[in-house]
């Protein structure tokens, strides 16, 4: 196709995209026209590593390539796996919250109020039966 551009002039190549007519189309200023659809897109090969702020990461799928038995043994160890981690958790917490008691429970003796060290032991008998 011959164009000229402020008086140059110059061909322009065809288009490399094989197409074809679409049904829909319509009339601009006097012209028909169609929509022209690509007959083959062709498919963009994406970076498999990328890198964001230091941080190495991929956008390609991961496939799976355990067994279904395999998959069913590791859900069945991650399932007993939470149970365990809340009970130490919660093990840690009532061991922190006794040592902060006892210590708070000398520091009232070493000053010799007492009722302060009553109220600790009421605590105490509370935090017995929250446990």
């Amino acid at each position: 196709m011959k164009l000229v551009y402020r008086g140059v002039h110059y061909e322009r190549p065809p288009a490399e995209l094989d197409v074809t007519e679409g049904e829909i189309g319509g009339k601009y200023r006097g012209q028909y026209w169609r929509y022209q659809y690509p007959r083959h897109v062709p498919q963009l090969r994406s970076k498999t590593h990328l890198n964001y702020r230091g941080i190495r990461y991929s956008t390609a799928p991961t496939v799976e390539t355990r067994s279904p038995r395999e998959r069913a043994l590791a859900a069945a160890t991650q399932r007993q796996q939470p149970a365990a981690a809340a009970e130490a958790t919660s093990q840690a917490y009532w061991e922190a919250l006794r040592r902060n008691w006892e210590r708070r429970w000398q520091v009232a003796q070493a000053s010799g109020d007492d009722h302060l060290v009553r109220m600790l032991e009421r605590e105490s008998e509370q935090l017995a039966l929250d446990r």
